[in-house]
């Protein structure tokens, strides 16, 4: 099985800036999603291994997924030139109805390159 993560990916995953809160108060950027996961950008380095609340939400948020709220752990995070932070986050148990929400979002948008 390859390390790299685009080759173990499950689902499709779109190019999509969508703002986030992570555990309720810590601002951050989605740079992509699917239906398992999100790579976001934020300002403070994420444990790898933690589990953290994430919700799509506030200013510019599509309003097919604003207030999807589930549990993701951090997969990896790193450090970016610029001094903020990459990383990349699996979902874990989003209920059946976000879920669904989620899909129909994700079908409507261009795959991304």
């Amino acid at each position: 099985m390859s390390d790299k993560p685009e080759e173990r990916r499950r689902h499709r995953r779109i190019s999509a800036s969508i703002p986030i809160e992570l555990d309720g108060a810590k601002k951050a950027e989605t740079q992509d999603l699917s239906e398992g996961g999100m790579g976001i950008v934020t300002s403070e380095n994420l444990e790898r291994g933690s589990v953290i609340e994430v919700l799509l939400g506030g200013e510019g948020a599509p309003e097919k997924i604003a207030g999807f709220k589930t549990m993701a752990k951090v997969m990896w995070s790193a450090e970016t030139d610029s001094g903020s932070f990459t990383a990349g986050l699996m979902f874990d148990g989003p209920d059946p109805e976000a879920l669904e929400r989620l899909r129909k979002f994700l079908a409507e948008q261009e795959p991304e390159e």
